[in-house]
C-alpha cells in the first residue's frame, strides 16, 4: 500500500511540468476547449483500468505479486518495447519511402481520437502485473498505436493522474485511513521524496524521447528480469522469517508454488527441521529449506531405474555445491550451533532449551538467522535461474 499511495507525489510533479498544458481555465477560450477534450480522451483512457482494477484488486494480489510474476513481467515489457519500435521505424520507413515523413504519426495531443485512447487504456490494465509499470505499459502502447514517442511519453504521464490518484484514494480507503501519526509522517515524506524525483525524472525523459529509442529501457529491463528473481526470493523468504515461520520453513514456503506444493503442506514438511533439526542446533534449518526445495525440484523418486545410483550421485554432488556456497556467505559452517556462537554440546543429543521464541524486532537483531534464511532463498532461487 506504501509503494501506491506515495506515487502521489509522482502525480503532483507531472500536474506541476504539465500545467500549462492541462489547465483548462484560461483566456484562451479555443486552448481551454482543446484541453477540455483532452481531459476527455484521458478519462477514457483511464476506464479499462478502473474497472478492471477494481474487479481483481484482490486476485491480484493473491496470484501476481511473487518473484517469478515480476520478473517474468520485466522481461515480457523487454520484449514489447522492441516490438513496438520495430513497428515504429517500420512505419517511418514506409512514410519516408513515400515522401511522407512525419505524416500518419500522431505528434499532438488534438491528434488523438477516441478509439486511441481507449487502446492507450487497455494497455494501461497491463500495469496490473507486478513488473510491468504503468508508464511503460502505456507508452507501448500509445507507440503500437501511431503516437510519436515524445507524445506517447505526455499521454502516459497525464493518463497516470487519474489512476494513480485513484489506486491511491482507493488503498486509503481499504486501509481506512486509520493510521498512526508516525505513519502519516512516513507517508507525508515518501510523497514529498516522490515528488522531487518525479520531476526530474520526467523532465528527463521528455528530453530523451525527443532524440533517443526507448531500446536502452528494454535492454534495463531484461537485465533487471534476470537479476531480480534470486533477490526477489531472498526477500520473500526473510519476510516469512519475519512472520513467525521458522528458518526451514521459510524457505520451503517462499518456494512450494514453484515446487508443485501449497504453502500448508511446505510448512507442515519443514516444521522439524527449524532451529538445527527441531532445536537441536545441528544441520541450519535454512540450509535444510535450502535442500529440501532441491530434493522437490530435482530429485528422483524411481531408485530402481537402471540410473539411479548415477543420479543420487548427482544430487548428492548438487547439495554439497549448495551447503559450499551457504557456508561461504555465513561465515564457514552450516552448523546452527556454530552459526550463533553457541558451546559445543556436551552429549550426542543436547536441545537448546532457548528455541521456539517470537521473532521480534529484538530477535531478529540479535541472530544472523532472517540473513541466513535470505542466503539460502537466494542460492537455490540462482540454481533454478541456471538451470
Amino acid at each position: 500500500m506504501f509503494n501506491i499511495v506515495i506515487q502521489f507525489g509522482a502525480i503532483l510533479a507531472v500536474v506541476f511540468y504539465f500545467w500549462n498544458d492541462i489547465f483548462p481555465f484560461t483566456r484562451d477560450k479555443d486552448k481551454n476547449r482543446r484541453i477540455w477534450k483532452l481531459w476527455g480522451l484521458i478519462a477514457i483512457a483511464f476506464l479499462p483500468a478502473a474497472v478492471i482494477g477494481v474487479l481483481i484488486d484482490d486476485w491480484m494480489e493473491a496470484h501476481l505479486f511473487n518473484p517469478v510474476s515480476v520478473a517474468v513481467a520485466l522481461i515480457t515489457g523487454a520484449v514489447l518495447i522492441f516490438i513496438a519500435e520495430a513497428r515504429s521505424s517500420r512505419r517511418m520507413a514506409d512514410l519516408s519511402r513515400q515522401g511522407q515523413t512525419g505524416a500518419g504519426l500522431v505528434t499532438e495531443p488534438g491528434g488523438i481520437t477516441v478509439k486511441l485512447a481507449l487502446a492507450v487504456g487497455l494497455f494501461q490494465c497491463l500495469a496490473m502485473w507486478p513488473g510491468m509499470s504503468r508508464s511503460a505499459s502505456t507508452i507501448i502502447g500509445a507507440v503500437f498505436c501511431g503516437f510519436a514517442r515524445p507524445l506517447a511519453a505526455e499521454f502516459s504521464f497525464l493518463l497516470g493522474i487519474p489512476t494513480i490518484m485513484g489506486a491511491s484514494f482507493f488503498k486509503l480507503l481499504k486501509a481506512g485511513f486509520g493510521f498512526s501519526a508516525y505513519q502519516w509522517v512516513i507517508l507525508t515524506l515518501g510523497t514529498a521524496v516522490s515528488f522531487i524525483t518525479a520531476l526530474i525524472v520526467v523532465k528527463f525523459f521528455m528530453g530523451y524521447l525527443k532524440k533517443y529509442s526507448l531500446k536502452p529501457f528494454a535492454v534495463y529491463r531484461i537485465l533487471l528480469g534476470i537479476a531480480v528473481l534470486p533477490e526477489e526470493y531472498r526477500k520473500e523468504a526473510m519476510e516469512n522469517f519475519k512472520a513467525g515461520y521458522n528458518c526451514a520453513q521459510a524457505v520451503l514456503v517462499t518456494f512450494a508454488k514453484e515446487l508443485g506444493m501449497d504453502r500448508e503442506t511446505a510448512s507442515k514438511l519443514s516444521l522439524s527441521f527449524g532451529a538445527g533439526m527441531g532445536g537441536l542446533r545441528e544441520v541450519c534449518g535454512a540450509a535444510s529449506g535450502m535442500f529440501m526445495c532441491a530434493g522437490l525440484k530435482f530429485g528422483i523418486s524411481d531408485m530402481t531405474a537402471p540410473d539411479a545410483l548415477a543420479k543420487k550421485k548427482e544430487h548428492y554432488q548438487r547439495i554439497q555445491r549448495m551447503a559450499a556456497q551457504f557456508a561461504e556467505r555465513s561465515g564457514g559452517s552450516i552448523i546452527c550451533r556454530e552459526l550463533l556462537g553457541l558451546a559445543p554440546k556436551k552429549a550426542p543429543v543436547e536441545a537448546d532449551a532457548n528455541i521456539a521464541q517470537p521473532h521480534t524486532t529484538e530477535y531478529l537483531k540479535k541472530r544472523p538467522c532472517i540473513e541466513l534464511v535470505g542466503d539460502a532463498a537466494e542460492i537455490f532461487a540462482s540454481m533454478l535461474q541456471s538451470t
